[in-house]
């Protein structure tokens, strides 16, 4: 009789076991992308995941999600596609931007950021243009058409970028993506947009941002102004000289170097001069000294840009100064600059057999 329940049990337990299989071979791994549990989120992914390692097609899967009658579910889907790297299915992707949800309109204009494999810009230039799309998703747009440069975005780019009735943040985003267009043409635009003094410092900024992916005369040349000329605001100022280490033409690098050594200019322009400087391995002979300076200067912003510097600059000699700064130092920001500076000293001694540290 114990025999019999003993059995009775193991096959109750096989039973349901083998219907837990069963129950779980079958769900639906779309509507388990949008489910609100997050463990059941994780397993679709990770099957979602595996199959694709083992060569599976996931797109036809994601696709009928991304078809699916609920939004969330049409959402969780062309993200998943963005998470996975099925590039394969961008024009699907770009199709959503006509979606009546504007979650999913949303999370399809992120998607394409990364997907980047669509066929035709149409879809993306419609949105872009599209005054009454919210920003966010007009910032993405563009955004995507700048890091897949896009030839047939750069009038409407341009035009965005020049309009004062469009959303500060669009604007921003449109001359970043000018400069990946590699729009040399538009340059003396851009170029006019960071010489003006009555534009937003954000602006500018973007502007420094896409005229220095830029090699052609006039965007060098607009940042060269603006690095070393007094009257400008310093901040404008430190990042046109980062800017000039990304091409590293002999000119700059001379004007960088007379930045660098001057005590009379403002020491984040001094800062950012030198990181160029670094970038380009051409350190300057005062490197340590003006990190030293900046991590004892009352601006959290000189301070967070002397510690980046540190890292970059990977001086062993600075750890003391970067520890005891950090012991000292109130501001979060910094805080977090500091240790991602030591952190990377540290490292670097652990792996140099020479080092007292190594083990």
């Amino acid at each position: 009789m114990k025999r019999l329940g003993l059995f009775l049990l193991m096959a109750a337990f096989l039973a349901g076991g083998g219907l837990w299989y069963w129950q779980s071979s079958e769900r639906d791994l779309v509507l388990d992308l949008a489910s609100r549990d997050p463990d059941v989120v994780m397993a679709a992914s990770r099957r979602l995941w595996e199959d694709s390692r083992e060569g599976i097609d996931i797109g036809p899967t994601l696709i009928r999600g991304m078809q699916h009658p609920s939004p969330r579910v049409r959402s969780r889907s062309v993200l998943t596609l963005a998470r996975m790297q099925v590039t394969s299915r961008a024009d699907e992707a770009a199709a959503l931007l006509a979606d009546p949800d504007q979650g999913v309109r949303i999370q399809a204009a992120r998607a394409l950021r990364t997907l980047r494999g669509w066929s035709t810009p149409a879809p993306l230039l419609r949105s872009l243009e599209d005054r009454d799309e919210t920003t966010q998703i007009r910032v993405e747009v563009a955004g995507a058409l700048g890091q897949r440069g896009e030839p047939a975005a750069e009038a409407p780019l341009a035009r965005i970028a020049t309009d004062p009735s469009e959303p500060l943040g669009l604007r921003q985003e449109a001359l970043g993506a000018l400069g990946g267009l590699g729009a040399e043409t538009k340059a003396p635009l851009m170029a006019q947009i960071l010489l003006d003094p009555t534009q937003p410092i954000r602006l500018r900024q973007a502007a420094i941002a896409g005229l220095a992916k830029l090699s052609g005369p006039d965007a060098r040349s607009a940042l060269i102004v603006i690095a070393k000329s007094p009257e400008q605001a310093i901040p404008v100022r430190a990042h046109a000289a980062a800017s000039l280490g990304c091409q590293g033409q002999v000119a700059e690098q001379a004007l960088l170097r007379d930045l660098v050594a001057a005590p009379d200019q403002p020491l984040l322009v001094r800062l950012a001069a030198a990181q160029s400087l670094t970038h380009l391995d051409m350190a300057p002979a005062n490197l340590v000294d003006l990190i030293r300076q900046g991590l004892r200067d009352p601006s959290a912003r000189v301070r967070s840009e002397a510690a980046c510097l540190a890292e970059a600059a990977r001086n062993p000699d600075l750890e003391g100064d970067l520890q005891s700064a950090l012991d000292q130092e109130e501001h979060r920001r910094v805080r977090r600059s500091l240790g991602s500076a030591l952190n990377r000293l540290r490292q670097d001694a652990e792996m140099d057999p020479d080092s007292a540290l190594a083990r």
